[in-house]
């Protein structure tokens, strides 16, 4: 009975031992997946950005890539150079992984669009200050948006944390 007991006993601490190796696994597993996971890759559904020169946006994320995310708000379509992103809170839902072409759309295909259509921006320059008109020249990189006054200064894409269209 004593042995039964002691056998019983040591059965027990194996599978102790056993799940707590598991657990430990699982943990590991579990913080490889995040190290290699991007801040980008997480972000989908409505989501609240910190986007430096703008200051807190919150809205439905459309799309978005390395260079350009696209957030519907409640007044305004704006895309978001990601760098410029100070801190973002989101429910946890991952975004859908884009295109193959859509990875590569960046600022000059964004602003072919609002000059195409016409479109009057607010651009959102680094230094905080902003920029209001329609985009009248697209470089490589730089955008050419001419105000009320008939100024059109050349913005380097560097230089721009977020565009907002009313489209």
């Amino acid at each position: 009975m004593r042995w039964e007991k002691l056998f019983a006993d040591l059965e027990g601490m194996a599978d102790d031992d056993a799940l707590a190796e598991r657990d430990a696994l699982i943990h590991d597993l579990r913080d490889g997946e995040r190290a290699s996971t991007g801040w980008r890759q997480l972000i989908g559904g409505q989501v609240s950005f910190e986007v430096a020169g703008v200051g807190r946006v919150d809205g439905s994320v459309q799309s978005g890539n390395d260079q350009v995310i696209h957030v519907l708000t409640d007044r305004a379509h704006l895309l978001i150079n990601p760098a410029a992103v100070m801190a973002v809170r989101s429910a946890p839902h991952s975004a859908a992984e884009p295109s193959a072409v859509a990875s590569r759309l960046g600022w000059p295909y964004v602003f072919r669009l609002l000059q195409r259509d016409q479109d009057r921006v607010q651009v959102y320059r680094t230094d905080a200050s902003t920029w209001v008109g329609n985009v009248v020249l697209v470089g490589a990189d730089f955008v050419g948006i001419r105000d009320e006054a008939e100024h059109v200064p050349m913005i380097p894409y560097a230089a721009i944390t977020a565009v907002s269209s009313p489209r």
